[in-house]
This record gives structure tokens, sequence and C-alpha cells, in this order.
């Protein structure tokens, strides 16, 4: 199978449409989170879970440098693999995001317009 045939994200950006917040797939891996899904979906924020050290060396570098290039704040329950510690915001504790009537939100009380 070809790459276009396993990417998934690109088949369904367009059914999905533009999001505020998006839960990377896969721990962040290196197969997950396409630039073209990005573009697509458009999200302010990103999310990773990914344990620390972990042997897959989750989230992989590629993706969250391509989160940073779309300016995407990224957030994450633990730094993972080290490469990337300097383009994530570390959560101390749980990953909270409130959304208010208007539409704007909040993660970990760090404010985002609509």
């Amino acid at each position: 199978a070809s790459d276009d045939d396993l990417d998934i994200e690109g088949a369904i950006a367009s059914v999905i449409g533009q999001v505020s917040v998006l839960h990377t797939h896969h721990h962040g891996s290196g197969s997950s989170t396409s630039p073209a899904f990005l573009e697509a979906l458009a999200p302010k924020v990103a999310l990773i879970s990914a344990g620390e050290d972990n042997r897959y060396g989750h989230p992989a570098s590629a993706v969250v440098e391509t989160l940073a290039d779309f300016g995407i704040d990224t957030w994450a329950t633990e730094t993972g693999n080290d490469a990337v510690r300097d383009l994530l915001t570390l959560s101390q504790s749980d990953i909270v995001i409130t959304v208010s009537s208007r539409g704007d939100f909040s993660v970990n009380g760090q404010a985002y317009g609509d």
C-alpha cells in the first residue's frame, strides 16, 4: 500500500472541518497529524498524551515541529521525547479545557479566542 492509501487523516479532514482543539492521534507518533490534516482542521491548540521517556519516542519530533510551524499551541501531559520539550507547554496535572457560552475557551487557564 502506498502512503496515500494509508492517509486516513487526509481522507476524513474535509468531513471533520475546522476545530479549535485537536487531540493528536497515537500519542503524536510520526505517522499521525499530517500537515494536510492540520491545514484542513486549523486548530488553535493541540493536546498530546505520551508517557515520560516512553520507548517509542512519542511524540515524534517531526509532529511537534509541524504543530509549531502551524502556530498551534501544543499542550502535553508529559514531555515524552525530550527532543521537543521546548515546543510543548507541559501540564503539571490534568489538561482542563473550559468553554464559555460565547465560544471562547481556555486550556489550564490560558485563554484562547473563538
